[in-house]
């Protein structure tokens, strides 16, 4: 079993909308659990492999922050 680390974004929520849509996304990213987005702290933090490549955890978050007007970058 691989190794696991805790990875943290700064993502722009206005909502529980927001939150939720961004816990759709890294749920269908495979390695990644325990997903708490922080809607005060404008922050999403979650586990993953330590093989996954943040950038594209990233990526796959802008997607959806260009589509919806919001800023996400990584901490």
């Amino acid at each position: 079993m691989e190794g696991r680390k805790v990875l943290q974004f700064s993502a722009e929520m206005s909502c529980e909308g927001c939150s939720g849509a961004i816990t759709r996304i890294l749920q269908k990213i495979p390695g990644i659990a325990d997903i708490v987005c922080s809607i005060p702290e404008q922050k999403v933090t979650f586990t993953a492999e330590s093989s996954l490549d943040p950038e594209v955890v990233l990526a796959k978050l802008r997607i959806w922050a260009d589509a919806a007007g919001k800023q996400v970058r990584s901490l």
